[in-house]
Formats: C-alpha cells, sequence, structure tokens
C-alpha cells in the first residue's frame, strides 16, 4: 500500500515540475529562443566541418588504398577542392557574373520580342501573358533598388558566411585527421548508455544510415555532372548562346530531386527563346530527352532501389523538407525518409515478433 501511494506521489511531483518547467519555458520564450539561436550559431561551424568531413571521407578513403599515409591523402583531397575552389572565383565566377549582367540586359531590352515569341506560343492567351510579363518586368527594378539598399548587410552576410565556412574547413580536417579516436570516443559514449546488445544494434542502424547518405550523396553528385555534359553537349550542338552558363544551372539544379531537372530547365528555354527563338523548341525537346534518359536510366543505375520509396511518398519528403528547412531540406529529405521508413520497418517487425 506505502508503494503504491509512494509512486503516486513521484508521478504528481515529475507532472507538477513538467509544469513549472513548461510555464518558465512559455513566459521566457523570447530569452530561451536567442539562448538557442547562439548556441545553434556556435555549432554551426562543427555541423558544417561534419557534413564537409563526411563528404570527403570516401574519396580520402580510396586513396588510402593506394597510399598509405591517410594525412599525405587528406592533403591531397583538400588541397585539390582549395585549387578548385579558387580557379572558380578567379576564372568561373567573373565569367558568369558577366553572362548573367548580359543575360538580365537582354530580358530587359527584348520585353516586346517576347511577349511576340510567348504570343506565337501562347496566343489564345495573350491578355494573362502580356499581363505576366509585364508584371515580371514591373519587379527588375524593385529587385535591383533592394539589392542596392542591402548591399552593406549583404557583404557583411557574406564575410560572416565565409568566416564559417573557412573555420568549418580547418575543422573538418581536424575531424579527418583524428577520425579514429572520434569513433572510438563516438562508441564509448553510446555504451555508456546502452548494453551491449542495444549498442550493436545501434551500431548496425548507424551503419545503414552511412550506406543510405553515401550512396545518395555520391551518386546525386555524378548524376548532376552527367547531366551537366549531357547538357552542355547538346547545348553545343545546338549551338545556343551562353552554353556553358545554362549547362552548369542544369547541373547545379539536378541535385534537387524531382523537381530540380525542371528548374534548371527554365533559364535555358528563356535565354534561347530571346537569343535565337527558332532554337528553342530543339532546346526544349533535348532537356526533356536528357530527364527522360535521367530518369530511366542514369539515375537508376547510379544511384541504384537502395531508396525503396515510391514517387509520392518521395513528393511528400521534399515538400515537408524544403517547407521547414528550405534547400537542404529538400536535398537531404529523400535519404532522410528513407530512414525513418527503416525505422518503421523495424519497430513493425519487432512488435510482430513480441
Amino acid at each position: 500500500m506505502f508503494n503504491k501511494h509512494k509512486d503516486f506521489v513521484e508521478k504528481i511531483f515529475i507532472i507538477f515540475l513538467f509544469l513549472i518547467f513548461f510555464l518558465i519555458f512559455f513566459n521566457n520564450f523570447d530569452n530561451v529562443k536567442n539562448i538557442l539561436t547562439s548556441f545553434k550559431n556556435i555549432l554551426k561551424p562543427f555541423f558544417i566541418a561534419m557534413f564537409i568531413a563526411y563528404l570527403f571521407n570516401p574519396l580520402i578513403n580510396i586513396l588510402q588504398k593506394r597510399i598509405k599515409n591517410r594525412g599525405i591523402c587528406i592533403s591531397i583531397v583538400y588541397l585539390s577542392f582549395l585549387g578548385a575552389l579558387l580557379s572558380l572565383f578567379l576564372f568561373a565566377l567573373p565569367t558568369t557574373i558577366k553572362h548573367i549582367t548580359q543575360i538580365i540586359n537582354e530580358i530587359a531590352s527584348s520585353q516586346y520580342q517576347l511577349n511576340d515569341e510567348l504570343y506565337k506560343i501562347f496566343g489564345v492567351y495573350e491578355n494573362e501573358v502580356r499581363a505576366g510579363i509585364a508584371n515580371l518586368y514591373s519587379k527588375i527594378p524593385l529587385i535591383l533598388n533592394y539589392l542596392f539598399n542591402n548591399l552593406i548587410n549583404i557583404l557583411k552576410n557574406f564575410a560572416d558566411v565565409s568566416i564559417t565556412s573557412f573555420l568549418a574547413l580547418v575543422l573538418s580536417i581536424y575531424m579527418e585527421i583524428d577520425k579514429k579516436n572520434l569513433t572510438k570516443l563516438s562508441k564509448e559514449i553510446v555504451r555508456m548508455f546502452l548494453n551491449e546488445r542495444k549498442s550493436n544494434e545501434f551500431f548496425k542502424f548507424m551503419k545503414e544510415v552511412n550506406n543510405i547518405f553515401s550512396k545518395f550523396l555520391t551518386g546525386l553528385v555524378i548524376e548532376a555532372l552527367i547531366m551537366g555534359c549531357l547538357a552542355l553537349i547538346g547545348f553545343s550542338l545546338i549551338n545556343i548562346k551562353y552554353k556553358f552558363l545554362l549547362a552548369s544551372i542544369v547541373c547545379v539544379t539536378n541535385v534537387i530531386p524531382y523537381i530540380g531537372p525542371f528548374i534548371g530547365a527554365i533559364p535555358a528555354v528563356i535565354v534561347t527563346l530571346i537569343n535565337t527563338p527558332e532554337k528553342t523548341l530543339w532546346v526544349a525537346l533535348y532537356i526533356l530527352i536528357i530527364q527522360q534518359l535521367d530518369g530511366n536510366f542514369i539515375g537508376p543505375k547510379i544511384m541504384g532501389n537502395f531508396i525503396g520509396l515510391s514517387p509520392i511518398w518521395i513528393i511528400l519528403a521534399i515538400s515537408v523538407g524544403g517547407t521547414f528547412f528550405s534547400l537542404p531540406g529538400i536535398i537531404l529529405s529523400v535519404p532522410v525518409a528513407a530512414i525513418i521508413k527503416i525505422i518503421f520497418i523495424r519497430i513493425k517487425n519487432s512488435k510482430l515478433a513480441s
């Protein structure tokens, strides 16, 4: 009888403490939010460093099979990355900015030509098309004015991003060097809270998670590069203006599952429509062909069927990820959904077994 009363009192006391904690949290929500934001900003370089180290680790492991010294492998991978980044800033970026400026000027100076070309295609909806284009052009001065007025904030944010990125890159190098000790420490921490059987189950599950993420990210990069190369070949054969820039856009947007290829097609179609309208249909047709090739052959060959999700669940995952976590959420939503599926299957199997 005493034990029953004791359990009841303990439960009431826990509920009471929870209510006090909830009231304190609710009344000081802004302060708690500021503390969490500061904490997030402090940890941001570490999370980015973990992501960089995770991306580079497969390359380092491949090199280490040939070159036994891990330090040399790390140096090769990071120096190659920095060299590529430096080349991007010195050569590719100025050309890209120049081409984007030219495209904006061409769009601004070809409103009536664009109206006429779109009218040929969407003649039935002439008023709607013209109203839409007029609305688009009316926003261009507002966007430019916003960029000019917020130039200081843009530069400040660029400086913050640069400092955080540099710090994360340095931290990732230390993580790669000390990988063995960090892995050992992580396993020891897990074993402090879980018994041997549950620890082994957890490590097995994390191995599956790592397998999904590594396959997904590696496959995503390779697939995007192949699509970029195919786009460049096609744009060169059709001989359209700004082919390198437009192929790069196709390459970069292809990392976004499902909707990325369609987003990447829009600039190519619009730019071709302005400069060489007679080639627009060929560009749109070629992009459609390589998208079908990607969806039915390249993607399945490279990525495999390890995700195991139907299209409706993938689209739902992308929608949820994009709503809450913007672009990173869109990109990583598919492997996260696959992991949730694994957890659900394990829970279901354990329930059936019991």
